[in-house]
């Protein structure tokens, strides 16, 4: 990748990071998957398991049916921030800004940079 190249990738991601992240925990909860996301993670954390969904006294959580790196993602993002929606919202807004660069990246293969840039601003806004 070119210095040129370089710039629109920085563009496309520094958009799609504002879009992201300001205001990140400022929007409605969403009440069934954010829940139950940051309800599971808080039950890990509580209970020190990480291996798999736990309900609040600690047994398995039979309806969870994502693999394990949600959770763990979520804990860290716990972690490292405290409990709040931002803190739940962190993990998905960073796995969608990979998204955004990885689309910029297959687009710049495919087409060029003006198909990266559409691609990668198109999949943000």
């Amino acid at each position: 990748m070119n210095s040129r190249d370089g710039l629109w990738f920085a563009l496309v991601v520094g958009v799609a990071a504002a879009l992201l992240f300001v205001d990140l925990g400022s929007s409605e909860f969403r009440t069934w998957d954010e829940a139950l996301y940051g309800r599971l993670a808080r039950n890990a954390l509580e209970h020190q398991s990480y291996l798999y969904a736990v309900d609040d006294d600690g047994s398995y959580f039979r309806r969870f049916s994502k693999p394990p790196l949600t959770l763990w993602l979520t804990v860290a993002s716990f972690k490292a921030f405290g409990m709040s929606v931002t803190a739940l919202r962190v993990p998905f807004a960073l796995g969608m800004l990979g998204t955004v660069a990885a689309a910029f990246a297959w687009g710049k293969r495919i087409g060029g940079t003006s198909v990266a840039v559409a691609w990668g601003l198109g999949l943000a806004l």
